[in-house]
């Protein structure tokens, strides 16, 4: 899974006044370039570089506000777009990671005499393929977005499998999937089996709720249910039924969740503990979010032990405190009556 070192990015573009097939374009260069096709898409926040992310296994939208494409789903959709279809607009520019230093290769069997000005990526409504895939989304409610893309087929490996894994460029936020530990936004299986699990890593820059979610569910995964398993919290949800909800530090985390598909006997056992809970100052509040967990009080008290504020009879997973504007630090005591107590140390 160790992405390719000593070829740099190139930023290229077709070249020809008629749009090119994407396929035909990566098939022709894979023993020079990952495979792998980046776009910038975003309507705003520069500061902020961002990049959509490409291959013949399909498309994710990259991660800043403002990214992605009007109705992703139907861009580079293997479960109802021939590969035919699948093509780059005319002056459309793009980067590619080269593996070898030698020249790209356009062709005149690349290009395609369709007129599709009006859009980056042509869609279309042809039958469907082998691969059964779909996407999930990690978003937040401060307009944090990040996509990534899991297809099985069994013409995939566990490996990297060139023009189809998508190795993630975008190293401030995101979700991806992990292919020996690396982290890449499009992730090629083999053939399914509802045994498969397929371990996830994320980052984030701040502390705060985030939400992952499924979208584009094609093949097999129309009628197979998909999990989230939460390995800090022991919980496991069906993304079918909703997102899942939880809070997280900011920080990059390699092992806390995986996708399963076998339905769990019990997510009963749940975990409550420091590392589970989190707390927050938003404003001049104190978030307090115990992820699956309900709490019943929450007392807050100085480090010589005065109680400054406290709330009873909360019975909900969040809760927002005021402990007053001075500087110090602060110990939180969240107790919930079927878990326990979890004392949390902050800094007003």
């Amino acid at each position: 899974g160790t992405p390719i070192t000593g070829y740099g990015f190139n930023a290229v573009g077709n070249p020809y006044p008629s749009q090119i097939n994407l396929h035909n374009f990566i098939d022709e260069n894979i023993s020079n370039i990952t495979g792998v096709l980046y776009f910038w898409r975003k309507r705003n926040d520069q500061t902020q570089p961002s990049y959509a992310t490409l291959t013949k296994l399909g498309y994710t939208a990259n991660s800043a506000p403002g990214g992605g494409t009007t109705n992703t789903a139907n861009y580079f959709n293997t479960s109802n777009n021939a590969a035919n279809t699948w093509v780059i607009n005319v002056g459309q520019g793009f980067f590619v990671q080269a593996t070898a230093a030698t020249n790209l290769v356009f062709t005149n069997a690349m290009r395609r005499g369709v007129d599709n000005s009006n859009q980056f990526f042509r869609t279309s409504n042809k039958s469907a393929s082998e691969v059964s895939l779909y996407k999930l989304n990690l978003t937040s409610n401060n307009g944090f977005f990040s996509q990534m893309l899991v297809g099985y087929s069994s013409d995939y490996t566990l490996g990297v499998d060139k023009g189809i894994d998508g190795f993630n460029i975008n190293n401030q936020e995101y979700i991806c999937s992990s292919i020996d530990g690396v982290a890449y936004a499009i992730e090629g299986r083999p053939e399914f089996t509802p045994t498969d699990i397929v371990p996830l890593q994320y980052k984030v820059a701040t502390a705060a709720e985030y939400s992952i979610s499924i979208e584009q569910f094609d093949g097999l995964f129309g009628t197979q249910d998909v999990y989230i398993k939460d390995k800090l919290t022991n919980f496991i949800h069906n993304l079918k039924t909703g997102p899942y909800t939880f809070v997280s530090e900011p920080g990059t985390f390699t092992d806390r969740f995986e996708v399963v598909y076998e339905n769990p006997l019990s997510t009963s056992d749940t975990k409550f503990n420091q590392n589970s809970v989190l707390v927050y100052k938003q404003n001049q509040e104190f978030i307090i979010n115990t992820g699956t967990v309900q709490m019943s009080n929450v007392k807050i008290y100085d480090v010589r032990g005065r109680l400054l504020v406290s709330k009873s009879n909360i019975n909900a997973s969040q809760v927002k405190m005021y402990a007053g504007s001075t500087q110090q630090v602060l110990i939180v005591k969240i107790t919930s009556d079927t878990n326990g107590v979890v004392t949390k140390k902050v800094i007003n």
